[in-house]
């Protein structure tokens, strides 16, 4: 996976509508190379770093979020963004 194009889709599919593994909807807007969810149209107290996406790929071949949870922000936004075939 190239995290240069991975990065890109994530920026160009900012405002749509993902979903966490549980299948909550949830969006995002992109501020200073973080990712920062929104859910029911409140931003979650979270910024997740582009640094994050990066390790996550490093170790893509995890089966759910809370494999990656105590290694980055936001696991379960971070798996619902690379488990869908928009970015992936």
């Amino acid at each position: 996976m190239n995290i240069r194009i991975i990065w890109e889709k994530i920026i160009s599919h900012e405002g749509e509508e993902f979903y966490t593994v549980t299948g909550l909807p949830f969006f995002y807007r992109i501020e200073n190379e973080h990712i920062i969810p929104i859910r029911n149209k409140v931003e979650v107290n979270r910024k997740i770093p582009k640094n994050d996406i990066i390790k996550t790929i490093g170790i893509w071949s995890i089966s759910s979020p809370s494999e990656i949870s105590k290694k980055i922000q936001g696991s379960s936004y971070v798996y619902g963004l690379l488990s869908d075939k928009r970015i992936i």
